[in-house]
Protein backbone atom coordinates (compact mmCIF):
# COMPACT_ATOMS: atom_id res chain seq x y z
CA UNK A 1 0.00 0.00 0.00
CA UNK A 2 1.49 3.50 -0.86
CA UNK A 3 1.36 6.51 1.71
CA UNK A 4 -1.44 8.00 -0.13
CA UNK A 5 -3.78 4.72 0.09
CA UNK A 6 -2.37 4.95 3.58
CA UNK A 7 -3.48 8.80 4.41
CA UNK A 8 -6.82 8.42 2.24
CA UNK A 9 -7.63 5.00 5.25
CA UNK A 10 -6.65 6.89 7.60
CA UNK A 11 -8.61 10.02 6.79
CA UNK A 12 -11.91 6.99 5.91
CA UNK A 13 -11.50 5.97 9.40
CA UNK A 14 -11.19 9.39 11.38
CA UNK A 15 -13.99 10.83 9.22
CA UNK A 16 -17.01 8.36 8.24
CA UNK A 17 -17.94 9.60 4.49
CA UNK A 18 -21.69 9.74 6.03
CA UNK A 19 -22.28 10.85 9.27
CA UNK A 20 -24.82 9.03 11.44
CA UNK A 21 -28.08 10.85 11.97
CA UNK A 22 -27.79 12.45 8.59
CA UNK A 23 -31.31 12.89 5.92
CA UNK A 24 -31.51 13.50 2.55
CA UNK A 25 -34.03 13.42 -0.33
CA UNK A 26 -33.12 12.75 -4.23
CA UNK A 27 -35.89 14.08 -6.36
CA UNK A 28 -35.77 11.00 -9.36
CA UNK A 29 -38.00 12.00 -12.06
CA UNK A 30 -41.02 9.85 -11.11
CA UNK A 31 -40.40 9.05 -6.86
CA UNK A 32 -38.50 10.61 -3.98
CA UNK A 33 -36.54 8.62 -1.94
CA UNK A 34 -35.44 9.74 1.57
CA UNK A 35 -32.30 7.89 2.80
CA UNK A 36 -31.31 8.11 6.31
CA UNK A 37 -27.84 7.19 8.02
CA UNK A 38 -27.93 5.34 10.89
CA UNK A 39 -24.90 3.96 11.54
CA UNK A 40 -20.96 3.36 9.79
CA UNK A 41 -22.91 0.42 8.17
CA UNK A 42 -26.77 0.83 8.45
CA UNK A 43 -29.22 3.28 6.51
CA UNK A 44 -32.92 3.55 6.17
CA UNK A 45 -34.48 4.68 2.89
CA UNK A 46 -38.19 5.50 2.48
CA UNK A 47 -39.90 6.65 -0.58
CA UNK A 48 -41.76 9.82 0.40
CA UNK A 49 -43.02 10.79 -3.17
CA UNK A 50 -44.24 9.59 -6.30
CA UNK A 51 -44.29 6.03 -7.45
CA UNK A 52 -43.81 3.12 -4.58
CA UNK A 53 -45.34 5.69 -2.08
CA UNK A 54 -44.57 4.27 1.10
CA UNK A 55 -42.27 1.85 0.89
CA UNK A 56 -39.33 1.28 3.41
CA UNK A 57 -36.55 -0.69 3.99
CA UNK A 58 -33.05 -0.99 6.49
CA UNK A 59 -30.22 -2.66 4.65
CA UNK A 60 -26.21 -2.54 5.51
CA UNK A 61 -24.07 -0.03 2.58
CA UNK A 62 -20.65 0.78 2.30
CA UNK A 63 -19.56 4.28 1.61
CA UNK A 64 -16.63 5.32 -0.30
CA UNK A 65 -15.37 9.40 -0.17
CA UNK A 66 -14.09 9.87 -3.78
CA UNK A 67 -13.16 13.49 -3.15
CA UNK A 68 -14.18 15.80 -0.82
CA UNK A 69 -17.96 16.33 -1.30
CA UNK A 70 -17.99 13.13 -3.32
CA UNK A 71 -19.57 9.90 -1.87
CA UNK A 72 -20.16 6.68 -3.85
CA UNK A 73 -23.01 4.66 -1.56
CA UNK A 74 -23.68 1.34 -2.14
CA UNK A 75 -26.23 -1.58 -1.08
CA UNK A 76 -28.44 -4.79 -1.92
CA UNK A 77 -32.26 -3.83 -0.99
CA UNK A 78 -33.83 -7.02 0.61
CA UNK A 79 -36.09 -7.62 -2.24
CA UNK A 80 -32.86 -8.17 -3.97
CA UNK A 81 -32.02 -4.65 -6.05
CA UNK A 82 -28.64 -3.68 -5.86
CA UNK A 83 -28.30 -0.11 -6.00
CA UNK A 84 -25.28 2.12 -6.09
CA UNK A 85 -25.34 6.36 -5.96
CA UNK A 86 -23.09 8.81 -6.86
CA UNK A 87 -23.70 11.70 -4.38
CA UNK A 88 -22.58 14.94 -5.41
CA UNK A 89 -23.18 17.00 -2.26
CA UNK A 90 -21.44 19.71 -3.24
CA UNK A 91 -23.06 20.47 -6.91
CA UNK A 92 -26.48 19.26 -5.19
CA UNK A 93 -26.92 16.00 -7.52
CA UNK A 94 -27.14 12.16 -7.60
CA UNK A 95 -26.39 9.66 -10.40
CA UNK A 96 -27.53 6.38 -9.30
CA UNK A 97 -28.15 2.83 -11.03
CA UNK A 98 -30.61 0.34 -9.76
CA UNK A 99 -30.52 -3.15 -10.96
CA UNK A 100 -33.44 -4.58 -9.94
CA UNK A 101 -33.31 -8.65 -9.16
CA UNK A 102 -35.78 -9.66 -12.05
CA UNK A 103 -35.13 -6.61 -13.87
CA UNK A 104 -33.02 -4.43 -16.74
CA UNK A 105 -30.97 -1.97 -15.09
CA UNK A 106 -32.20 1.77 -14.52
CA UNK A 107 -30.04 4.78 -14.44
CA UNK A 108 -31.47 7.99 -12.57
CA UNK A 109 -30.38 11.31 -12.32
CA UNK A 110 -31.59 13.62 -9.12
CA UNK A 111 -31.10 17.18 -7.41
CA UNK A 112 -29.79 15.92 -3.38
CA UNK A 113 -31.95 17.94 -0.97
CA UNK A 114 -30.10 17.90 2.62
CA UNK A 115 -33.56 18.11 5.22
CA UNK A 116 -31.47 20.54 7.44
CA UNK A 117 -29.54 23.53 7.93
CA UNK A 118 -27.39 22.09 10.60
CA UNK A 119 -27.01 18.06 8.15
CA UNK A 120 -26.30 21.05 5.50
CA UNK A 121 -23.11 22.42 7.47
CA UNK A 122 -21.93 18.97 8.34
CA UNK A 123 -21.73 17.89 4.73
CA UNK A 124 -19.69 21.56 4.15
CA UNK A 125 -17.89 20.95 6.79
CA UNK A 126 -17.66 17.21 6.06
CA UNK A 127 -16.43 18.28 2.25
CA UNK A 128 -13.66 20.87 3.76
CA UNK A 129 -15.43 23.89 1.96
CA UNK A 130 -15.14 22.57 -1.52
CA UNK A 131 -16.46 24.33 -4.28
CA UNK A 132 -19.12 22.57 -6.66
CA UNK A 133 -17.43 19.84 -9.19
CA UNK A 134 -18.74 23.00 -11.97
CA UNK A 135 -19.34 21.38 -15.02
CA UNK A 136 -16.38 19.41 -16.37
CA UNK A 137 -15.97 17.98 -13.00
CA UNK A 138 -19.69 16.86 -13.29
CA UNK A 139 -19.00 15.43 -16.34
CA UNK A 140 -15.18 13.93 -14.69
CA UNK A 141 -17.71 12.37 -11.88
CA UNK A 142 -20.44 10.77 -13.99
CA UNK A 143 -17.31 8.79 -15.98
CA UNK A 144 -16.29 7.97 -12.24
CA UNK A 145 -20.04 6.82 -11.89
CA UNK A 146 -19.86 4.82 -14.91
CA UNK A 147 -16.93 2.92 -13.97
CA UNK A 148 -17.52 1.97 -10.90
CA UNK A 149 -20.67 0.49 -11.63
CA UNK A 150 -18.75 -1.45 -14.60
CA UNK A 151 -16.38 -2.95 -12.10
CA UNK A 152 -19.45 -3.74 -9.72
CA UNK A 153 -21.01 -5.61 -12.68
CA UNK A 154 -23.29 -3.21 -14.06
CA UNK A 155 -21.90 -4.47 -17.45
CA UNK A 156 -24.95 -2.50 -19.57
CA UNK A 157 -23.06 0.66 -19.27
CA UNK A 158 -19.99 -0.31 -20.25
CA UNK A 159 -21.10 1.08 -23.81
CA UNK A 160 -21.93 4.44 -22.49
CA UNK A 161 -18.95 4.91 -20.63
CA UNK A 162 -16.66 4.36 -23.89
CA UNK A 163 -19.25 6.78 -25.60
CA UNK A 164 -18.80 9.44 -22.68
CA UNK A 165 -15.02 9.19 -23.50
CA UNK A 166 -15.41 9.29 -27.11
CA UNK A 167 -17.80 12.29 -26.79
CA UNK A 168 -15.21 14.35 -25.01
CA UNK A 169 -12.56 14.42 -27.63
CA UNK A 170 -15.37 16.87 -30.41
CA UNK A 171 -17.75 18.08 -27.95
CA UNK A 172 -17.92 22.14 -27.94
CA UNK A 173 -19.36 24.40 -25.81
CA UNK A 174 -23.18 24.88 -26.14
CA UNK A 175 -24.45 28.75 -27.59
CA UNK A 176 -26.79 29.02 -24.59
CA UNK A 177 -25.75 28.01 -21.10
CA UNK A 178 -28.89 27.24 -18.63
CA UNK A 179 -28.44 27.86 -14.93
CA UNK A 180 -31.14 25.91 -12.64
CA UNK A 181 -31.73 27.34 -9.21
CA UNK A 182 -33.87 26.11 -6.26
CA UNK A 183 -36.70 29.12 -5.07
CA UNK A 184 -38.98 29.66 -2.67
CA UNK A 185 -41.99 31.67 -2.33
CA UNK A 186 -45.23 31.80 -0.76
CA UNK A 187 -48.89 32.45 -0.89
CA UNK A 188 -50.36 33.05 2.52
CA UNK A 189 -49.18 30.86 5.02
CA UNK A 190 -48.17 28.31 2.72
CA UNK A 191 -44.58 27.78 1.68
CA UNK A 192 -43.74 26.28 -2.12
CA UNK A 193 -40.90 25.63 -3.44
CA UNK A 194 -39.38 24.64 -7.10
CA UNK A 195 -36.80 25.39 -10.02
CA UNK A 196 -36.30 28.08 -12.10
CA UNK A 197 -34.33 27.54 -15.32
CA UNK A 198 -32.77 30.47 -17.12
CA UNK A 199 -30.78 31.39 -20.09
CA UNK A 200 -27.31 33.08 -19.18
CA UNK A 201 -27.44 36.67 -20.60
CA UNK A 202 -27.06 39.92 -19.47
CA UNK A 203 -30.55 40.86 -20.59
CA UNK A 204 -33.49 40.45 -18.63
CA UNK A 205 -35.93 37.37 -19.82
CA UNK A 206 -39.29 36.42 -19.71
CA UNK A 207 -40.42 33.42 -17.97
CA UNK A 208 -43.09 30.70 -18.08
CA UNK A 209 -44.58 29.74 -14.78
CA UNK A 210 -45.70 26.20 -15.34
CA UNK A 211 -48.93 24.69 -13.83
CA UNK A 212 -49.12 21.36 -13.06
CA UNK A 213 -52.00 18.42 -14.65
CA UNK A 214 -53.92 16.79 -12.08
CA UNK A 215 -51.99 13.80 -11.71
CA UNK A 216 -48.78 15.63 -12.06
CA UNK A 217 -47.90 17.27 -8.99
CA UNK A 218 -43.44 17.36 -8.83
CA UNK A 219 -41.40 19.48 -10.21
CA UNK A 220 -39.04 16.60 -11.95
CA UNK A 221 -41.49 14.98 -14.04
CA UNK A 222 -41.15 14.07 -17.77
CA UNK A 223 -43.95 16.29 -19.24
CA UNK A 224 -42.28 19.66 -18.18
CA UNK A 225 -38.87 18.23 -19.57
CA UNK A 226 -39.67 20.26 -23.22
CA UNK A 227 -40.01 23.20 -21.15
CA UNK A 228 -36.76 23.35 -19.43
CA UNK A 229 -35.29 22.03 -22.57
CA UNK A 230 -36.57 23.75 -24.82
CA UNK A 231 -37.55 27.60 -23.72
CA UNK A 232 -34.07 28.51 -22.05
CA UNK A 233 -32.28 28.41 -25.38
CA UNK A 234 -35.05 30.59 -26.28
CA UNK A 235 -34.61 33.31 -24.11
CA UNK A 236 -37.16 32.20 -22.15
CA UNK A 237 -36.93 31.36 -18.46
CA UNK A 238 -39.17 28.18 -16.89
CA UNK A 239 -40.10 27.92 -13.43
CA UNK A 240 -41.72 24.69 -12.48
CA UNK A 241 -42.83 24.28 -8.44
CA UNK A 242 -43.98 20.90 -6.86
CA UNK A 243 -47.88 21.73 -6.43
CA UNK A 244 -49.04 22.54 -2.42
CA UNK A 245 -49.10 19.55 -0.60
CA UNK A 246 -46.39 17.63 -3.04
CA UNK A 247 -42.65 17.37 -2.96
CA UNK A 248 -40.89 20.14 -0.92
CA UNK A 249 -43.92 22.26 -1.07
CA UNK A 250 -45.80 22.82 2.24
CA UNK A 251 -49.88 23.05 2.38
CA UNK A 252 -51.98 20.58 2.03
CA UNK A 253 -53.64 19.46 -1.80
CA UNK A 254 -56.19 21.19 -2.67
CA UNK A 255 -57.80 18.93 -4.99
CA UNK A 256 -60.80 21.02 -6.90
CA UNK A 257 -59.43 24.54 -5.13
CA UNK A 258 -58.64 26.05 -8.78
CA UNK A 259 -58.64 29.52 -7.31
CA UNK A 260 -56.04 28.64 -4.35
CA UNK A 261 -53.80 26.28 -7.25
CA UNK A 262 -53.93 29.59 -9.40
CA UNK A 263 -53.26 31.95 -6.87
CA UNK A 264 -50.03 29.49 -6.28
CA UNK A 265 -48.73 30.67 -9.51
CA UNK A 266 -49.56 34.11 -9.01
CA UNK A 267 -47.35 34.17 -5.65
CA UNK A 268 -44.43 32.56 -8.03
CA UNK A 269 -44.97 35.64 -10.68
CA UNK A 270 -44.71 38.64 -7.78
CA UNK A 271 -41.68 36.16 -6.41
CA UNK A 272 -40.39 36.45 -10.52
CA UNK A 273 -40.86 40.40 -10.46
CA UNK A 274 -37.90 41.11 -7.75
CA UNK A 275 -35.83 38.85 -8.97
CA UNK A 276 -33.51 41.38 -11.32
CA UNK A 277 -32.53 38.75 -14.06
CA UNK A 278 -36.24 38.35 -15.23
CA UNK A 279 -38.43 41.21 -17.39
CA UNK A 280 -40.79 41.85 -14.78
CA UNK A 281 -43.36 42.80 -17.66
CA UNK A 282 -43.44 39.60 -19.66
CA UNK A 283 -44.25 36.55 -17.04
CA UNK A 284 -46.65 34.03 -17.95
CA UNK A 285 -48.03 30.95 -17.66
CA UNK A 286 -48.58 27.29 -19.17
CA UNK A 287 -50.15 24.49 -18.02
CA UNK A 288 -51.53 20.93 -19.86
CA UNK A 289 -54.80 19.49 -18.85
CA UNK A 290 -56.09 20.89 -15.60
CA UNK A 291 -52.92 23.01 -15.62
CA UNK A 292 -54.11 24.91 -18.91
CA UNK A 293 -57.43 25.61 -16.67
CA UNK A 294 -55.92 26.89 -14.04
CA UNK A 295 -52.81 28.95 -16.65
CA UNK A 296 -56.27 31.08 -18.00
CA UNK A 297 -57.67 31.31 -14.34
CA UNK A 298 -54.04 32.90 -13.22
CA UNK A 299 -54.22 35.05 -15.97
CA UNK A 300 -57.35 36.47 -14.64
CA UNK A 301 -56.34 37.05 -11.49
CA UNK A 302 -53.17 38.30 -11.89
CA UNK A 303 -53.25 41.89 -13.55
CA UNK A 304 -49.49 41.59 -14.40
CA UNK A 305 -49.69 38.15 -16.46
CA UNK A 306 -48.36 38.66 -19.70
CA UNK A 307 -49.74 35.83 -21.62
CA UNK A 308 -50.77 32.41 -20.83
CA UNK A 309 -50.77 28.79 -22.65
CA UNK A 310 -53.41 26.13 -22.19
CA UNK A 311 -53.11 22.92 -23.37
CA UNK A 312 -55.61 20.27 -23.70
CA UNK A 313 -57.50 21.81 -21.45
CA UNK A 314 -61.62 21.57 -22.56
CA UNK A 315 -63.94 24.15 -22.21
CA UNK A 316 -66.43 21.98 -20.94
CA UNK A 317 -67.62 21.75 -16.95
CA UNK A 318 -65.47 18.80 -15.36
CA UNK A 319 -68.04 16.50 -15.29
CA UNK A 320 -68.85 16.76 -19.15
CA UNK A 321 -65.06 16.07 -19.81
CA UNK A 322 -65.19 13.12 -17.43
CA UNK A 323 -68.12 11.47 -19.01
CA UNK A 324 -66.19 11.90 -22.45
CA UNK A 325 -62.96 10.63 -21.12
CA UNK A 326 -64.64 7.40 -19.27
CA UNK A 327 -66.12 6.44 -22.02
CA UNK A 328 -63.01 6.19 -23.60
CA UNK A 329 -61.48 4.70 -21.34
CA UNK A 330 -63.58 1.87 -21.08
CA UNK A 331 -63.80 1.64 -25.18
CA UNK A 332 -59.97 1.43 -24.99
CA UNK A 333 -60.08 -1.33 -22.63
CA UNK A 334 -62.55 -3.48 -24.90
CA UNK A 335 -65.51 -3.21 -22.87
CA UNK A 336 -69.12 -3.22 -24.59
CA UNK A 337 -71.41 -0.23 -25.24
CA UNK A 338 -73.63 -1.09 -22.56
CA UNK A 339 -70.93 -1.37 -20.27
CA UNK A 340 -70.08 2.00 -21.02
CA UNK A 341 -73.83 3.46 -20.74
CA UNK A 342 -73.75 2.05 -17.17
CA UNK A 343 -70.66 3.52 -16.43
CA UNK A 344 -71.72 7.18 -17.48
CA UNK A 345 -74.94 6.90 -15.95
CA UNK A 346 -73.55 5.97 -12.38
CA UNK A 347 -71.40 9.37 -12.60
CA UNK A 348 -74.51 11.17 -14.37
CA UNK A 349 -76.93 9.74 -11.21
CA UNK A 350 -74.40 11.32 -8.54
CA UNK A 351 -74.45 14.68 -10.10
CA UNK A 352 -77.68 14.92 -11.56
CA UNK A 353 -78.13 14.12 -6.98
CA UNK A 354 -75.77 16.86 -6.71
CA UNK A 355 -77.92 18.87 -8.60
CA UNK A 356 -80.85 18.14 -6.75
CA UNK A 357 -82.47 16.47 -9.44
CA UNK A 358 -82.25 12.88 -8.05
CA UNK A 359 -82.90 11.20 -5.02
CA UNK A 360 -80.28 9.58 -3.22
CA UNK A 361 -81.56 6.04 -2.97
CA UNK A 362 -81.97 5.99 -7.29
CA UNK A 363 -77.97 7.47 -7.26
CA UNK A 364 -77.06 5.26 -4.91
CA UNK A 365 -78.43 2.08 -6.27
CA UNK A 366 -76.83 2.89 -10.01
CA UNK A 367 -73.86 3.48 -8.09
CA UNK A 368 -74.31 0.20 -6.19
CA UNK A 369 -74.68 -1.51 -9.64
CA UNK A 370 -71.51 -0.11 -11.55
CA UNK A 371 -69.39 -1.04 -8.46
CA UNK A 372 -70.41 -4.22 -9.05
CA UNK A 373 -68.72 -4.55 -12.12
CA UNK A 374 -64.96 -5.27 -13.22
CA UNK A 375 -64.64 -1.62 -14.84
CA UNK A 376 -65.59 0.27 -11.70
CA UNK A 377 -61.84 1.02 -10.73
CA UNK A 378 -61.23 2.76 -14.41
CA UNK A 379 -64.15 5.19 -13.84
CA UNK A 380 -62.95 7.41 -11.50
CA UNK A 381 -65.67 7.50 -8.56
CA UNK A 382 -65.84 6.26 -4.80
CA UNK A 383 -68.42 3.71 -4.01
CA UNK A 384 -70.95 6.41 -2.08
CA UNK A 385 -70.82 10.47 -2.15
CA UNK A 386 -71.88 13.15 0.47
CA UNK A 387 -74.91 15.31 0.61
CA UNK A 388 -74.47 18.60 -1.67
CA UNK A 389 -73.31 20.57 1.18
CA UNK A 390 -70.63 18.75 2.64
CA UNK A 391 -69.56 17.44 -1.14
CA UNK A 392 -66.59 18.32 -2.62
CA UNK A 393 -68.21 17.51 -6.14
CA UNK A 394 -69.70 20.81 -7.26
CA UNK A 395 -66.55 22.45 -6.58
CA UNK A 396 -64.59 20.20 -8.45
CA UNK A 397 -67.14 18.97 -11.12
CA UNK A 398 -68.99 22.01 -12.68
CA UNK A 399 -66.35 24.84 -12.54
CA UNK A 400 -67.27 26.37 -16.20
CA UNK A 401 -63.63 27.43 -17.63
CA UNK A 402 -65.29 30.09 -20.13
CA UNK A 403 -65.99 32.04 -17.12
CA UNK A 404 -62.32 32.30 -16.34
CA UNK A 405 -61.26 32.74 -20.50
CA UNK A 406 -63.81 35.40 -19.91
CA UNK A 407 -61.74 37.40 -17.02
CA UNK A 408 -58.32 36.57 -19.19
CA UNK A 409 -57.22 39.19 -21.02
CA UNK A 410 -53.45 38.53 -21.72
CA UNK A 411 -52.77 36.99 -25.09
CA UNK A 412 -53.30 33.14 -24.95
CA UNK A 413 -52.81 30.40 -26.82
CA UNK A 414 -55.17 27.41 -26.67
CA UNK A 415 -54.20 23.99 -27.82
CA UNK A 416 -55.44 20.89 -28.54
CA UNK A 417 -54.39 17.25 -29.78
CA UNK A 418 -56.81 16.29 -32.64
CA UNK A 419 -56.33 12.57 -31.04
CA UNK A 420 -56.89 13.20 -27.46
CA UNK A 421 -59.24 10.40 -25.39
CA UNK A 422 -59.62 12.75 -22.63
CA UNK A 423 -60.55 16.03 -23.59
CA UNK A 424 -63.88 16.35 -26.11
CA UNK A 425 -61.66 18.79 -28.53
CA UNK A 426 -64.92 18.79 -31.08
CA UNK A 427 -67.22 19.99 -28.78
CA UNK A 428 -64.64 22.39 -27.04
CA UNK A 429 -64.08 24.09 -30.68
CA UNK A 430 -67.32 24.58 -31.18
CA UNK A 431 -67.79 26.47 -27.67
CA UNK A 432 -64.59 28.54 -28.74
CA UNK A 433 -65.90 29.69 -31.93
CA UNK A 434 -69.06 30.36 -31.11
CA UNK A 435 -67.59 32.51 -28.86
CA UNK A 436 -64.90 33.93 -31.05
CA UNK A 437 -65.84 37.82 -30.91
CA UNK A 438 -65.57 37.77 -27.11
CA UNK A 439 -62.16 36.40 -26.76
CA UNK A 440 -60.03 38.11 -29.69
CA UNK A 441 -56.62 37.83 -27.64
CA UNK A 442 -57.25 33.83 -27.60
CA UNK A 443 -55.44 31.90 -30.25
CA UNK A 444 -57.09 28.45 -30.66
CA UNK A 445 -55.12 25.23 -32.08
CA UNK A 446 -55.53 21.53 -33.41
CA UNK A 447 -52.28 19.48 -33.33
CA UNK A 448 -52.71 16.44 -35.95
CA UNK A 449 -51.92 13.24 -34.47
CA UNK A 450 -51.19 14.39 -31.60
CA UNK A 451 -52.78 13.47 -28.05
CA UNK A 452 -53.70 14.86 -24.76
CA UNK A 453 -50.38 14.70 -23.77
CA UNK A 454 -48.77 16.13 -27.15
CA UNK A 455 -47.13 12.79 -28.03
CA UNK A 456 -47.26 11.00 -30.98
CA UNK A 457 -45.45 7.91 -29.81
CA UNK A 458 -47.89 6.94 -26.72
CA UNK A 459 -50.20 4.17 -27.48
CA UNK A 460 -54.07 4.54 -26.65
CA UNK A 461 -53.41 1.70 -23.76
CA UNK A 462 -50.65 3.91 -22.58
CA UNK A 463 -52.10 7.26 -22.79
CA UNK A 464 -55.07 6.33 -20.43
CA UNK A 465 -53.24 3.47 -17.64
CA UNK A 466 -52.62 5.54 -14.42
CA UNK A 467 -49.31 3.59 -14.01
CA UNK A 468 -47.58 5.31 -17.47
CA UNK A 469 -49.16 8.65 -16.77
CA UNK A 470 -46.31 9.79 -15.01
CA UNK A 471 -43.81 8.70 -17.78
CA UNK A 472 -45.85 10.19 -20.46
CA UNK A 473 -43.70 13.57 -21.89
CA UNK A 474 -44.36 15.90 -25.60
CA UNK A 475 -42.70 14.34 -28.32
CA UNK A 476 -44.91 16.05 -31.06
CA UNK A 477 -42.37 18.49 -33.05
CA UNK A 478 -45.55 19.98 -34.58
CA UNK A 479 -46.73 21.27 -31.34
CA UNK A 480 -42.86 22.23 -30.02
CA UNK A 481 -43.17 24.54 -33.57
CA UNK A 482 -46.21 25.67 -32.64
CA UNK A 483 -45.48 26.60 -29.78
CA UNK A 484 -42.26 28.51 -30.83
CA UNK A 485 -43.78 30.51 -33.23
CA UNK A 486 -46.39 31.75 -31.05
CA UNK A 487 -43.78 33.10 -28.56
CA UNK A 488 -42.16 34.52 -31.54
CA UNK A 489 -44.95 35.89 -32.39
CA UNK A 490 -45.80 37.66 -29.17
CA UNK A 491 -41.87 38.99 -29.13
CA UNK A 492 -40.90 36.66 -26.15
CA UNK A 493 -38.45 34.82 -28.39
CA UNK A 494 -34.92 36.16 -28.07
CA UNK A 495 -32.50 36.91 -31.47
CA UNK A 496 -29.39 38.31 -29.22
CA UNK A 497 -27.03 35.88 -28.18
CA UNK A 498 -25.27 37.36 -25.53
Amino acid sequence: MTRTRQDSAANAQAKPPLPTGLVFEIRFPNFTPRITIRSDRELTVKIVAGKYLGFSDTTAYEATTVRDGVVFLSGQEHNGSAIVHALDFEGGVAYTAVRPETSPLQRMTGPIDIKSAAQARCIRAMSGGADSLGNGGAALLRLWWLSLLIVAGFSPLAAHAQDANLASVWSAPASVSVSRREVTFRNGDVTLKGDLYLPATTRKVPVIVVFHAATVATRDLPLFRHLTQMMPPLGIGVLVFDRRGSGASGGQPASGGYNVLADDGCAALRMLTRDPRVDPKRIGFWGLSQGGWISTLAASRCPGAAFAISVSAPMTTPAVQMDFAVANVLRIDGYSQADIDQAVGARDAVDAFEHGALDRATAQRRLDAAAAQPWFPLIYMEKTFHDPAQSGWPGEMWQDPIVWLQGDKAPTLIVYGAKDPWVPVAVSLKVLRARAAQFPNVTTEVVAGADHDMMLSASPKEQVDPKTMDNLAPDDPAYFALLASWLTHQGLVATWRR
